[in-house]
């Protein structure tokens, strides 16, 4: 793209009817601008743009933070510092759009922001200052959403806000409190967490409740106006996925917040309640380094049974975690063979793992059927861990055997 072709896009721009195709254009070839000098006209001419009735004004938010997403990308090295700078001196324009009549534009200006001045004098206190003002919900979630990212605003500003009326406000707060707050179970620091709201009256555990802070939101309609985190969304880009992972760093808490969610059954919250489930087996229940935290035999049971009750779900994304959490529960995972077994009758080949190590006969038909070659419901890799159990019956395993 030369220099005359952006000229000609920028002033398309200025045309109402030309603008969206002009920017579409610009949003293909970004990847390629950003490391050219053509960039630094670019910028300034979209800057022009950012002005609180430019009909444009959103979308060309949107493109420049796409632009950051691009620099990593660009080549040769010392031309990502420049590419940064150069998207940079939009910030001031940014700023002036904080105010912006229209809430979602607002939204728009507040992620872009965190993507391309995180670091420039002045972002983390116009942002601050917002808080103040803004009266639309999720506008003010993505506020939250950008200090914590900014990791400039201390624990008790962030605790502040859990009494907001707005669920997506409190949910944003709590995310951010869940990435101050350590492992509750190890830690001997003060928790953000601890005490943000009182346990329920028939309620015995400790009040470390910063799942149930969220898990009660769960079912609220407005959870799905919550916006992703800038920069910790997940791969799978679920709302609240980055959420579970934050809170798995308290296995009890995570343990909490993901009983909640699958008891909410949604779309969204269900594959949330698997991966909570799973980043507290992931850190706490596997071998690593310095050696497993101790969680009280309640609460794992609490996990299994939660696996079992979701081994038979029909999303295909959430079963293999069910399934999964159950295979390396070991003798825990004894009391929901039934259920494993019902998994399997039903064509759910994750259960083969859980039941086969528990030296479970009901394997036996699918692993006759479909040997560990590599292409079966077992890779080699489990085939040493997952037969192991199953030594008495290799009879009828092994070729022309039963």
């Amino acid at each position: 793209m030369t220099p005359a072709t952006v000229a000609a896009l920028l002033e398309a721009l200025r045309h109402d009817h030309d603008g969206p195709a002009a920017l579409a254009r610009i949003g293909r070839h970004l990847w390629w601008l950003v490391p050219q000098p053509v960039l630094h006209d670019l910028i300034a001419g979209l800057r022009e743009h950012l002005t609180p009735h430019d009909p444009h004004r959103a979308a060309i938010a949107d493109l420049l933070a796409d632009g950051v997403r691009h620099i990593d990308r660009a080549w040769p090295p010392a031309a990502k510092g420049t590419a940064r700078a150069t998207l940079a001196t939009a910030v001031p324009e940014l700023l002036g759009l904080l105010g912006d009549p229209d809430p979602a534009v607002r939204q728009h200006v507040t992620r872009t922001l965190v993507a391309v001045g995180p670091t420039e004098p002045g972002v983390a206190a116009a942002l601050l200052a917002r808080t103040r003002s803004e009266h639309d919900p999720a506008a003010l979630a993505d506020l939250l959403h950008a200090l914590d990212d900014l990791a400039t605003a201390p624990p008790a500003w962030f605790h502040a806000w859990l009494s907001h009326p707005e669920p997506v406000v409190r949910l944003a707060a709590v995310a951010a409190l869940a990435r101050h707050s350590g492992p509750a179970d190890s830690s001997g620091e003060d928790d953000p967490l601890a005490d943000a709201v009182p346990p329920a009256a028939d309620d015995a555990r400790e009040p470390d409740v910063a799942g149930d802070v969220a898990a009660g939101l769960l079912g609220v309609p407005g959870l799905s106006r919550l916006p992703d985190s800038p920069r910790f969304a997940s791969p799978r880009n679920g709302r609240l996925d980055w959420l579970a992972v934050r809170l798995g760093r308290s296995p009890e808490r995570a343990v909490r917040f993901a009983s909640a969610a699958r008891q909410a059954g949604t779309p969204e919250t269900d594959p949330a309640a698997m991966i909570a489930a799973a980043t507290v087996v992931r850190r706490y229940r596997l071998p690593r380094p310095g050696g497993p935290i101790v969680m009280p035999r309640a609460s794992w049971d609490r996990l299994w049974a939660l696996a079992a009750g979701t081994v038979e779900h029909t999303n295909q994304f959430v079963r293999p975690y069910a399934a999964g959490l159950l295979a390396v529960a070991g003798e825990a995972a004894r009391p929901h063979a039934d259920a494993l077994a019902r998994a399997l009758a039903h064509g759910v080949d994750d259960a083969v793992v859980a039941l086969a190590r528990l030296d479970d006969p009901r394997v036996l038909p699918v692993l006759r059927e479909r040997p560990l070659t590599g292409t079966g419901p077992l890779g080699r890799t489990q085939a040493i861990t997952t037969l192991g159990p199953l030594r008495a019956h290799a009879d009828v395993l092994l070729p022309g055997g039963g």
